[in-house]
């Protein structure tokens, strides 16, 4: 038995593996070019976290370049930026990110900010409230190829349609690897969250009881 399960956890590990590396390699070969773009009701920027004293990191100041070069085309009414804190109580990242959309040209009321979420999963979920506020219904998703294709299930889990995307880089330079295998760990630890998520939903608990269990 021991045997058996050991082998199930092998096979499933390098099968999941497996599934991002081939992702990652998908997001970027259809990953749209910025003038080609589809429209959409709003650019979508996921954050990429900040350090404790509120600095923006390096790859979520590359994303929210990437969705600006994209707002700045017109065919996004909004730009949505989601992240939160780094510490309980500190600088949001959400408002980072809009602070620096706002220096690189773009209005601040053509900015959604969410400023709450600490995954994936909650910035898809937040955000969508606040989208559904100034009717937008899609988006244009911006994030590093990575990170795309959970980042496109969690949105369209939220229920917010996904147009097309843009990746600003598949890999970090620094730390690809360990990047990679987070994001292999990620996958089923999603999606036992998410079933967890339904099935407490059916016992009634209300989303706000059960957000922590997504970040």
């Amino acid at each position: 038995m021991i045997r058996r399960l050991l082998k199930w956890g092998v096979m499933s590990g390098l099968g999941t593996a497996l599934c991002v590396f081939l992702s990652v390699l998908w997001a970027e070969r259809v990953s749209q070019a910025v003038a080609t773009a589809p429209a959409a009701g709003a650019v979508m920027v996921l954050g990429a976290g900040m350090s404790e004293d509120g600095t923006l990191h390096a790859s979520t100041t590359h994303r929210v370049e990437a969705g600006v070069a994209l707002w700045k085309t017109g065919r996004y009414p909004y730009l949505v930026v989601t992240g939160g804190p780094a510490v309980p109580g500190g600088a949001s990242a959400g408002d980072g990110m809009a602070a620096l959309a706002v220096s690189l040209g773009v209005p601040r009321a053509q900015i959604i900010a969410e400023t709450a979420s600490l995954s994936t999963l909650q910035n898809a979920l937040l955000s969508r409230p606040l989208m559904q506020a100034k009717g937008v219904r899609d988006v244009m998703l911006v994030t590093e190829g990575f990170h795309m294709a959970r980042s496109r299930a969690s949105v369209a889990w939220a229920g917010i349609e996904v147009v097309g995307h843009h990746s600003t880089t598949a890999f970090r330079a620094k730390d690809g690897a360990r990047m990679f295998v987070r994001e292999v760990m990620a996958w089923p630890f999603n999606l036992a969250r998410v079933g967890l998520w339904h099935i407490l939903g059916l016992a009634r608990i209300p989303p706000s009881d059960r957000m922590g269990l997504l970040a």
